[in-house]
């Protein structure tokens, strides 16, 4: 995946603004859920401030006194085998396996992908731990280098119909080859819609997997922090709220 890159920076700015008028969005998020990213290396700043821009409670994690305290997880976009060993570093890596088996939300972003899937292939560096739980096998640099980077129309049954076509941005992105029959495939992105020589010539099928959900895990191989559009957000929130509607009931039954 990749380093937390200038994109960044010129996307908050506009983010703000197209945030900025959604109060419905935010109205119905306080009270709800809190979300944590990890703070460790990456995209993590931009993550939070998508997040408090539609009025989520979103909070920086880097350690696990501070992973108790939220609800719901964001692993962000970075380079995967640096998060890796700043979580073993920091005592994470065993409490987010145990998040993960818990059944906890949590959304995997490029680099995330790459933590949470069960299989990795592509360039794997020897030795790199993974969380796991996703079953699937992820590619980790599908579309090439940092030069092969570029933004693509999703093809998505997520959103509402009339649309726009969500517009993805990949940078060095991973992308699921193989996943169980648990895994519901959210968006994936055609060959034409690619400008990569190396990509095309990697691309076996109709289309390339780059967005699944099973059951609390999401993972998106792109980069939604780095747009002004919410969208992904906004669902990944939905499934922290309805996690919490879920334990909130069971233990009332109780």
């Amino acid at each position: 995946c990749c380093c937390r890159c200038s994109v960044g920076a010129a996307t908050a700015r506009g983010r703000r603004s197209a945030v900025g008028a959604m109060g419905e969005a935010a109205a119905a998020a306080a009270g709800g859920p809190v979300v944590g990213v990890l703070a460790l290396q990456g995209a993590f700043a931009e993550h939070v401030d998508l997040f408090r821009g539609i009025g989520v409670d979103a909070r920086e994690v880097r350690v696990p006194e501070e992973l108790a305290q939220v609800d719901a997880l964001v692993l962000p976009g970075g380079e995967s085998t640096a998060i890796s060993k700043l979580a073993r570093r920091w005592g994470l890596i065993e409490p987010l396996r145990e998040w993960v088996a818990q059944g906890k939300p949590i959304w995997g972003t490029c680099a995330g992908m790459i933590l949470l899937a069960n299989e990795l292939t592509g360039k794997m560096l020897e030795g790199q731990e993974v969380i796991g739980g996703f079953n699937a096998t992820v590619h980790r640099n599908y579309f090439g280098s940092q030069l092969g980077s570029f933004s693509a129309e999703l093809e998505s049954t997520f959103g509402d119909a009339g649309q726009a076509k969500y517009v993805g941005v990949f940078i060095r992105a991973p992308v699921i080859i193989k996943h169980g029959d648990e895994v519901e495939v959210l968006a994936t992105v055609k060959k034409a819609s690619l400008d990569s020589k190396e990509a095309d010539e990697r691309v076996s099928t109709e289309a390339a997997v780059v967005a699944a959900r099973q059951g609390s895990i999401l993972v998106t191989s792109f980069h939604p922090e780095l747009t002004t559009d919410p969208k992904w957000h906004s669902y990944f929130f939905d499934m922290a709220r309805q996690s919490q509607n879920g334990s909130s009931l069971a233990q009332t039954e109780e």
